[in-house]
This record gives C-alpha cells, structure tokens and sequence, in this order.
C-alpha cells in the first residue's frame, strides 16, 4: 500500500517537473488577468453609459403669469409700483437690467420769496 492509500504511488514516484515551481506564478498570473477583466468591464460600462441631453443654449424658459404682468406692464395698465409689487408676489421679482422705469424726480424750484429782487421791469 503507498503512501496516500491504495491506488496512489508513492510519493517518490510522482514527477513534479516545472509544475511544482511555477504553479504559484501561474496562480498570480491568473489573478491578475481576473481583476484586469473586471477593472475593464467597469471602466467600458461607465465610458459607454448615454450622456445625458445637451442643455439648451437658449434662455431659462419664463414664467407664463410673469409673462403676462410684463405684457399688462407694456401696455401701461399698471404703474411701475403696482408692476414690482406684483412681481415681487409672484416670486420673480423684476429681472436684472430690465426693471421697470421710475418717473425721473422733478426739480422742485422754491417759490420766490418775498426778499427776491423783482425783475427787469
């Protein structure tokens, strides 16, 4: 009877060869092609994924009850006070740059007293 029970040859008799040596290296080479496959299959995955949609190079779309406040601002129906007010409730707020015009102030004159010269005449 061997060494290994009945049927095995004794340990003497069996013929390594490089297998014994190299067997460590092959393992390692194996492991490696593994994780190279699943580095890969990752990286392919993640650069193949659709892009997402291209945004638009137009402007943000606008709010339709702000649309309408300019368009009744436009045509004179509200004052600029009313205008900003109405805005400000619909939370746009008047955009930058475009807000409404104010009335320009007026040049208050002093009425003339009573130790002004009187004129030429």
């Amino acid at each position: 009877m061997g060494h290994y029970g009945p049927g095995f040859p004794p340990a003497e008799h069996i013929h390594r060869g490089w297998w014994g040596v190299g067997h460590p290296f092959v393992a390692l080479l194996m492991f490696l092609v593994v994780v190279g496959l699943i580095v890969w299959a990752v990286l392919y995955v993640t650069s193949h994924r659709s892009a997402p949609p291209a945004i638009a190079s137009g402007p943000p779309p606008r709010d339709p009850a702000l649309e309408e406040l300019r368009i009744r601002y436009a045509r004179g129906e509200m004052t600029p006070d009313e205008f900003a007010q109405r805005s400000h409730d619909l939370g746009g707020g008047p955009p930058a740059g475009s807000a409404p015009p104010t009335a320009p102030p007026t040049a208050v004159t002093p009425p003339p007293s009573d130790d002004a010269p009187a004129g030429d005449g």
